[in-house]
């Protein structure tokens, strides 16, 4: 059964779709969704209210909150797991969230099972630290049946509240409140005033005092141990009592808990003053290996590891709680254990210490493999962006001078939209794995992410181009496949921090990289300043773009769609970047660079947004019955709020899904995630067309799926001449397979009127070329629309 089952979790989350998907998650990973906060305040009430093992927290909430704040406010009243999920991956935000320790900190996005081993690693420490806790109540209790007495002392109020038996309370005539004053007259002899001067400072103490009983003159025994109660708190000092007499001359009290101190789970040592072993439980005899007669008068320092020996004497010569240390076991292995240390000191005993070990192995390799997912690359077992903040924040403070070697993959993406992104992750492991092994041992690999690797070589720039062209030449050999070999190359930028220094060699690096891809990759560059001015003009113009954006420089133009009864039943929507001078940029020379920057996704929601205005202007004059087609690029079909974020704008419009026909090229149908998405928008109630067919690798396959209502056949299939048998034969077919398996037609790239005759011959259901209408901006569409009116426009 898995440790995540019937979990009680909470979500933090000011993004409701976020949050929701996150719901869908931890779900499946069966834990209990006990709610959903968006601000400190709804954090801390559910959190107080349902007490949940584990909190997906955000680092920034509603309303200006803090979710490092609120998690501090929550971990004061209850015990629980915090793993922090967020976008956010600069330095000022980790170590913000570290202050609380947290048990997990994921960057967005995420995958479902970064979720999954966070939250089992999570929920793992956090049982083993329960386990730690109920150890220590353990102890409680074995000191319980001990008769101990529990003191807790209040220097300001001068005041000590005791725990005690009512055998204890009568015996020396305890209150559940006294004075100091009062307290201090249960002891007598001269000494005991010295050390209660100490104890009324406020100073730790631990001590054997010489006490008398209530009824009695004979004297009494007490071994007294007071300790602050916390560094955070000095006006609170915890102590214990326990009446000793009865083993001031011998050890019967050892003998006593003998029994207890056996069935503890922690490994128990009894030490005499010399340090020497005179007894162990056997949950230390068993976890090192050894028997307890193999070890009885052996030196405890006989078993510390190397490192620690030289620590001992200071060890031994106070009292200590929770202190890390290594033990070596009989294989020669090294235990991890927080040691516990107290003095045992009766006038007559021959023992001088007790020590208590707790395993922490379980909690080490935890923690151990929470580092290594936190900098870690999974997908290639490169450092990532962190470890590399990390080592390059300790070689800048060092002042160490080394060479950056920016490597970026050539045409990834290209290979992600024709063959799926689970063969790019394969091309990105195997590079990854060619520079590990290709590198030296002192040189570190990096994956900063998508299709970049980044390498510090301590090395001049001279002898790093030396290994950089030797990476070239490992990085030529083709990857093979089952179903087919890839070439792999790639792009190589370098840089020192000699000659650019340490806060701009990673840009610099990055730039000469971007310059040798401008070349056409599979070459290396070292930074100069030329190859600043290049990289320049791209940023303008990437600033240019986002800039057109906000201005709505970026408008819709439409291209009629019309139908074999000659009307016109759809409209294309073609996007237009308005310049300057009030000339038309096309988008293919601009779309590549949205979606490298991503603007691609606010591009295609303005798209959206501009389509619903002109297909609510067309249903105020009356035509109800025209669609909108709009293009849908691979990586728009990334973004998991496309959906609803599509959804949301139609609806505000008065519109409907089915109103909209979105067309996808195949690159997209090769991606598993793509498909998916593909079919929550058909779900939804879209149109769904596949664009440019024919001119991809796996066309006739995707005529059986049934996702798709349509087939928009590429202009390039279309032939110029009618005398262009070949191409004929090839569309003639294409279309009785469309017919068979019910798909719809659109054939695109009409220009003459011998072609349009051709597909009416052919009984194609749509057409859509410059032979009918070039695209236009909406008003000239409507005059358009309202010329054509009640004609045949194929006769025309």
């Amino acid at each position: 059964m898995s440790i995540l089952k019937g979990i009680r979790s909470l979500i933090v989350e000011d993004d409701p779709e976020l949050a929701g998907l996150l719901e869908i998650i931890i779900v499946d990973l069966d834990l209990v969704h006990i709610g959903t906060a968006a601000t400190e305040d709804e954090a801390y009430f559910l959190a107080i209210e349902h007490k949940p093992e584990l909190i997906f927290m955000d680092m920034h909430l509603k309303n200006n909150g803090s979710g490092a704040e609120v998690s501090k406010a929550i971990l004061e009243q209850i015990n629980t797991a915090i793993m922090f999920i967020t976008g956010y991956d600069d330095s000022a935000s980790i170590t913000k969230a570290m202050e609380v320790t947290p048990y997990a900190y994921i960057i967005k996005p995420y995958k479902p099972i970064d979720i999954q081993i966070a939250a089992h690693t999570a929920i793992a420490r956090f049982n083993l630290e329960k386990k730690l806790i109920t150890s220590e109540k353990r102890y409680e209790a074995t000191a319980n049946v001990l008769q101990l007495v529990s003191l807790t002392y209040e220097p300001l109020q001068q005041s000590i509240h005791i725990k005690a038996s009512s055998e204890l309370s009568a015996r020396f005539g305890f209150q559940e409140t006294m004075s100091f004053e009062s307290f201090a007259q249960i002891f007598v002899d001269d000494v005991n005033s010295a050390v209660f001067d100490r104890i009324s400072k406020g100073d730790s103490v631990k001590t054997l005092l010489r006490a008398r009983y209530l009824d009695s003159l004979n004297p009494a025994w007490l071994y007294v141990h007071f300790l602050p109660a916390s560094p955070e708190n000095p006006n609170q000092y915890v102590g214990a009592a326990i009446d000793k007499t009865d083993e001031v001359h011998s050890l019967e009290s050892i003998e006593t808990s003998s029994l207890i101190i056996e069935q503890m789970r922690e490994g128990v040592v009894i030490l005499d003053k010399q340090h020497n072993i005179l007894k162990a439980n056997s949950a230390f005899t068993k976890a090192i290996g050894f028997s307890l007669s193999e070890i009885t008068h052996s030196g405890i320092q006989d078993f510390f590891a190397i490192s620690r020996k030289d620590d001992l004497d200071l060890y031994l010569k106070q009292e200590l709680t929770n202190v890390e240390v290594n033990l070596i076991s009989a294989e020669g292995k090294l235990i991890p254990y927080l040691m516990t240390l107290r003095q045992f000191s009766p006038v007559t005993s021959n023992v001088g210490f007790i020590m208590t070990l707790s395993d922490v192995s379980e909690v080490r390799q935890r923690d151990h493999y929470i580092q290594e997912l936190a900098y870690t690359d999974q997908l290639t077992k490169c450092g990532n962006r962190h470890l590399f903040n990390k080592t390059f924040s300790e070689l800048k403070n060092s002042g160490t001078l080394f060479s950056v070697i920016f490597c970026d993959v050539n045409k990834l993406k290209y290979i992600n939209d024709t063959y799926g992104h689970d063969c790019g992750d394969l091309i990105i492991q195997e590079v990854g794995q060619r520079l590990l092994s290709n590198l030296r041992s002192e040189d570190m690999v990096f994956r900063m992410g998508g299709d970049e690797f980044v390498m510090i070589v301590t090395e001049t720039l001279s002898d790093t181009c030396i290994i950089a062209n030797a990476l070239l030449s490992v990085m030529k050999a083709p990857l093979t496949l089952p179903e087919y070999t890839l070439d792999i190359t790639v792009s190589i930028g370098l840089a020192s921090t000699e000659a650019s220094g340490y806060d701009d060699v990673l840009k610099h690096a990055d730039i000469a990289m971007y310059n040798a891809k401008e070349q056409g990759g599979n070459t290396l560059l070292c930074y100069s300043s030329k190859l600043y001015n290049k990289v320049t003009h791209r940023l303008f113009k990437e600033q240019a773009l986002k800039n057109a954006l906000k201005s709505n420089a970026i408008e819709a133009f439409f291209q009629p769609i019309i139908s074999n009864n000659g009307t016109i039943i759809a409209i294309e929507a073609l996007c237009r970047w308005r310049s300057n001078d009030a000339s038309y940029i096309l988008p293919s020379e601009f779309i590549e660079l949205a979606e490298e920057t991503n603007v691609i996704h606010e591009l295609g929601f303005t798209m959206l947004q501009e389509s619903c205005r002109v297909l609510q202007a067309l249903r105020n004059q009356g035509f109800y019955n025209i669609k909108v087609h709009l293009n849908i690029s691979i990586i728009q079909l990334q973004n998991d709020i496309l959906p609803s974020k599509f959804e949301s704008i139609i609806h505000s419009y008065g519109l409907k899904p089915s109103s909209f026909v979105l067309e996808v090229t195949e690159s997209t149908l090769h991606d598993s995630s793509t498909r998916s998405m593909l079919a929550q928008l058909k779900d939804l109630g879209f149109v769904l067309s596949i664009d440019d067919f024919g001119v991809g690798y796996t066309s006739i396959y995707e005529l059986t799926c049934n996702d798709y209502d349509q087939i928009k056949i590429d202009k390039s299939l279309l032939p110029a001449r009618m005398s262009e048998q070949k191409k004929k034969t090839v569309l003639i077919n294409i279309f009785n397979l469309c017919r068979d398996l019910n798909k719809t037609i659109v054939l695109e790239g009409v220009e003459s009127k011998e072609q349009m005759n051709f597909a009416q011959q052919k009984d194609v259901e749509f057409q859509q070329g410059f032979l009918f209408s070039e695209p236009l901006p909406f008003k000239e569409l409507l005059n358009f629309i309202k010329e054509k009116q009640g004609q045949n426009i194929l006769l025309v």
